[in-house]
């Protein structure tokens, strides 16, 4: 499990950590995540990235300034994430 980091993750340089845990609900029989899940976590870790810069989504869509979408992803899956 990654050390916990407090609510919407902390800014290390150019990089964001951000911790999640792995709950029964998002794992398979053996314990493993399941593959879709990891994008729920991206787009969560996302948004609190936006929220830690103050950057209110919001507020830029009711403008007409814009909304943050994606349009591509691609994954490398390196190790699982496991049931803590």
């Amino acid at each position: 499990m990654i050390s916990p980091t407090p609510p919407g993750g902390i800014l290390d340089g150019a990089r964001h950590l951000y911790a999640v845990r792995v709950y029964y609900e998002d794992t398979d029989l053996s314990g493993i995540t399941y593959h879709a899940n990891y994008l729920r976590w991206f787009e969560r870790a996302r948004s609190d990235l936006l929220r830690v810069l103050e950057i209110d989504q919001r507020a830029a869509i009711e403008s007409g300034e814009g909304a943050y979408a994606l349009s591509e992803v691609n994954l490398k899956y390196l190790r699982p994430a496991k049931l803590d």
